[in-house]
């Protein structure tokens, strides 16, 4: 709720997502999710649009109507491609009352967008089957090429050179 977010921003700790993404502002409106919301999809989005389709049921009830992209954007969830320049996991999520616009150009960018929704869908509050999910400006993409990262330096071992280096920002 509005309260939520307020409480959030005042006190430092930003948006409620995890991981943190990059770049992200409050928007003081709630999004209400209810039964047949439509989900409308690029055509290179349709398995992410499943996916959505399939988490909305999954963990919060919902039912949702799977629709391809019209000329004209309709109001619901809305999953379309984004700039050719982006990266493959990069994404931009647009949050308003009436609408919310997933940006991607590629599959690895739609998933995260949609679970960062589906994330900040779990966090709503139920209020008699219509879900006010808090309304977000998210844009994120990974801050390097590789996820993961072990320094194991008892079995290879580096050096404080090195290991700085690695830390450096």
């Amino acid at each position: 709720n509005i309260l939520t977010i307020l409480l959030t921003v005042a006190l430092g700790i930003g948006c409620p997502l995890v991981p943190r993404p990059q770049s992200f502002s409050a928007v003081e409106e709630q999004y209400v999710l209810t039964d047949d919301v439509v989900i409308s999809y690029d055509e290179a989005a349709l398995p992410q649009a499943r996916l959505l389709q399939g988490e909305l049921l999954h963990h919060l009830g919902v039912t949702s109507i799977l629709m391809p992209a019209q000329k004209k954007e309709v109001s619901g969830i809305i999953l379309r491609e984004g700039p050719k320049n982006w990266g493959a996991e990069q994404y931009a999520l647009d949050m308003s009352s009436d609408k919310v616009i997933i940006t991607a150009n590629a599959k690895g960018g739609f998933v995260y967008g949609v679970m960062s929704f589906v994330q900040l869908a779990r966090l709503a509050q139920d209020k008699g089957g219509r879900i006010a999910v808090d309304c977000w400006n998210i844009s994120d993409k990974p801050r390097y090429a590789w996820r993961g990262f072990m320094l194991d330096e008892a079995r290879h071992f580096w050096g404080k050179k090195k290991v700085k280096q690695l830390f450096r920002k």
